[in-house]
């Protein structure tokens, strides 16, 4: 998937699509969803409100960048959720 920095729709609980927009200010590549965790990963530098290298945890009502900021040096491909683990892929080496 490759999404641009533009704002993209987001399901609601009810199905219906919403005007969710993080504002990530490059490419997004995988979103991944834990209860109301929306992980976003790709190349950009700050999404929901927050500098954040190529991966973010953002609210799932408001889009908002959560504290959560592990700083891949590169371009994150993949995401899964599972067990209380965000499981990463990309061409990052470090995080």
């Amino acid at each position: 998937m490759h999404t641009a920095a533009m704002g993209f729709p987001a399901p609601s609980r009810t199905g219906a699509a919403t005007d969710w927009d993080p504002q990530a200010d490059s490419y997004v590549h995988a979103l991944a969803v834990d209860g109301d965790d929306v992980y976003v990963g790709g190349e950009f530098t700050t999404i929901g409100g927050r500098e954040r290298r190529n991966l973010a945890a953002l609210d799932a009502l408001d889009a908002q960048a959560r504290d959560w900021n592990p700083r891949p040096h590169a371009a994150v491909l993949s995401l899964a959720v599972g067990g209380g683990k965000v499981y990463v892929g990309g061409d990052f080496s470090m995080m």
